[in-house]
């Protein structure tokens, strides 16, 4: 739910700023719905190809990494984005990571609950991201009309990337828990001392967050 909230407060001002930011650098309006439009097509393209590396490296790590990405490129390439040529390559390289939510959200929630449990809380998470989509864009609007464009750069940036800290504090969690049923499976039995022990086993450790391996 994290994830969500703090992703779509950066995905919605990228897909409703980015035309009226290149009205701000002098461009045209032809030209701020072509960088539109571009954006639009990365996330036609990334959608179906950041599924696939999904199942191939892991659901939870390609959600990470691909959220991460959108945040330094908004940090690295968005800011510094004065002309057209450069608008364009940051609005399709955007475009391709800036939707991995949606293009993983399911994969990810039935890798944390379960299938059975995957209607119930995919509709709890959709729920929880009524505020943040109603919200995102005025709150940008606000932040240009007080400072300019950067501080409205820089919060878009910063939520993907802290989008990207809530998975990866999830993935030490499932990192935990495939260890648990690992040694519990090697047991052969799940007795309540063992369940009692994994429960103050705690989760978020360096060893578990820095682990290589496919979640």
């Amino acid at each position: 739910m994290f994830w969500g909230i703090l992703t779509e407060l950066g995905y919605i001002v990228l897909l409703y700023s980015l035309p009226n930011y290149a009205a701000s650098i002098g461009l045209t309006a032809r030209q701020g719905s072509v960088v539109g439009a571009l954006l639009n097509l990365g996330l036609g393209v990334g959608r179906p190809v950041v599924g696939y590396y999904s199942d191939a490296f892991g659901r939870i790590n390609i959600a990470t990494v691909m959220t991460a990405f959108c945040g330094v490129l908004c940090l690295s390439l968005w800011v510094p984005a004065k002309t057209y040529g450069l608008l364009l390559s940051f609005a399709l390289l955007a475009g391709t990571v800036c939707g991995t939510f949606w293009g993983t959200v399911a994969a990810v929630t039935a890798e944390v609950v379960g299938l059975k449990r995957l209607p119930s809380s995919f509709g709890m998470i959709c729920m929880s991201l009524v505020i943040p989509t109603t919200f995102a864009e005025p709150i940008a609007l606000q932040l240009v009309a007080a400072s300019g464009y950067l501080s409205s750069q820089i919060f878009v940036g910063c939520m993907f990337l802290l989008g990207a800290a809530s998975t990866w504090a999830l993935r030490s969690w499932k990192m935990s828990d495939i260890e648990r049923k690992t040694i519990n499976e090697r047991a052969g039995t799940f007795t309540a001392s063992n369940q009692r022990r994994s429960g103050h086993d705690f989760w978020l450790t360096p060893r578990r967050l820095f682990s290589v391996g496919r979640v």
